[in-house]
């Protein structure tokens, strides 16, 4: 059985950073996140997409 080794993470501003920068791997991660059931992941989605918000103007 292999050892179980957890993928890295990054903070949540490298995601905003690379979102806003249009890095595609970071932006995916982010989807990936939004879609998860962790309760982990939805925090950190939440946190990323706030930022995020925040850079489009007035859209919603």
């Amino acid at each position: 059985m292999k050892n179980y080794k957890p993928k890295n993470r990054f903070t949540g501003q490298t995601y905003i950073n690379g979102v806003l920068k249009r890095d595609r791997v970071l932006l995916s991660r982010e989807i990936t996140f939004i879609e998860s059931n962790l309760e982990s992941d939805k925090v950190l989605a939440k946190e990323i997409t706030q930022e995020i918000l925040l850079h489009t103007g007035k859209s919603i």
